[in-house]
């Protein structure tokens, strides 16, 4: 993979997972070589593997949320990183995750709830409160976007990427 030879790399792959199938590392490696060529299909189906091999694992749910999202299939990766939420509900990076799949459904109201708990479990976590700050920013909800933005200035105060969506919410509420 990191030669960029994918092809033997999944070749190669496939060898060893045959000799051992249920290898936690292999299946892993699968998973990467499959995620690397864009597969994320083939990379579901051998990391859901490890999900019913160990259920309650919060970073293997994490990382199939995630290629759910990457295959875009955010109502899976909600039911993946909600699984996480029975055995850790103070999880806030899980809380996060589900506000960004939500974000991902154009379902503005899922992901603000999540975001917020997101913050409410950790204040000062900065990429949960920007992207509750583009939320409003998408509900063109200008006023608490700048209030969020402002937040997130304080936490990261040179983010060029903050300071561009807090220019365009001050804009658009004619603080020029």
């Amino acid at each position: 993979l990191k030669n960029r030879r994918n092809k033997e790399a999944l070749d190669n792959s496939l060898k060893l997972s045959k000799k051992h199938p249920t290898s936690v590392p292999v299946i892993q490696l699968l998973s990467k070589v499959y995620i690397t060529m864009g597969d994320y299909q083939s990379a579901i189906k051998e990391y859901s593997k490890l999900v019913n091999s160990e259920p309650s694992n919060a970073t293997t749910l994490k990382t199939l949320g995630s290629m759910y999202l990457k295959n875009n299939e955010p109502q899976n990766a909600i039911y993946t990183y909600q699984k996480i939420l029975e055995f850790a509900p103070q999880d806030f990076e899980t809380h996060y995750k589900i506000g960004n799949a939500y974000f991902e459904k154009n379902d503005f109201t899922g992901a603000i709830k999540n975001y917020e708990k997101a913050l409410k479990l950790n204040p000062s976590f900065f990429q949960a409160l920007y992207n509750l700050g583009n939320t409003f920013l998408s509900l063109k909800k200008f006023d608490k976007s700048v209030e969020l933005f402002k937040k997130c200035l304080i936490v990261n105060p040179n983010h060029k990427d903050v300071l561009g969506n807090l220019g365009v919410a001050l804009l658009e509420i004619g603080e020029i």
